[in-house]
């Protein structure tokens, strides 16, 4: 159905269906389970995903800690990375973050 970047677990079936229910998977959307990890490794492990995707692509992240909230607004403000989406569904926060179509722009020193 949709992609499932899986490195520390694997998406639950039932939190799939409920992800589906709010919006429908795109074909070019993948999920990353980072629930159960703490900061700074949600991000960290997004990152390294969207590293490998295509512009314009969706990264949909499943993540638990509270901290991941205002993480993900940073990162993708310093990133260029667009957040196009959030829910807090039962303190199970999904995120789904559009890659960005360019490189970011070097920051002066």
């Amino acid at each position: 159905m949709f992609p499932v970047a899986k490195e520390n677990g694997t998406l639950c079936k039932q939190h799939a269906t409920n992800l589906l229910r709010q919006e429908p998977a795109k074909m070019n959307e993948t999920v990353l389970d980072a629930r159960g990890l703490n900061c700074p490794l949600p991000v960290l492990k997004a990152n390294r995903v969207l590293r490998t995707m295509q512009p314009g692509e969706r990264l949909r992240i499943l993540a638990t800690d509270r901290a991941s909230i205002t993480d993900f607004q940073v990162f993708c403000r310093e990133t260029g990375h667009a957040l196009i989406a959030f829910t807090d569904e039962n303190s199970v926060f999904c995120f789904t973050v559009k890659c960005r179509t360019s490189a970011p722009a070097n920051k002066p020193n």
